[in-house]
């Protein structure tokens, strides 16, 4: 009877870990893909940053330049 009853906890007991091993495995998938959906935003956004960036680089050289033929001329 002992033996019974041990094993039926020890079946117990191994499906609950089994039950408790899927469930980390499925919050751990959940997590990688919110991360890579963060990960996919922030190199969105910094790609919107570096192009404002280079605009505002660009408009500022053409300001320059135009400053700079400005003082040949004078």
């Amino acid at each position: 009877m002992s033996q019974i009853r041990q094993a039926q906890k020890d079946s117990l007991r191994a499906e609950h870990d089994y039950k408790t091993d899927l469930k980390a495995e499925l919050e751990i998938r959940h997590i990688n893909s919110k991360i890579d959906q963060l990960m996919s935003h922030q190199w969105q956004r910094l790609l919107e940053i570096q192009r404002i960036q280079m605009e505002l680089m660009e408009e500022n050289f053409k300001g320059s330049k135009k400053n700079n033929s400005g003082r040949k001329k004078k």
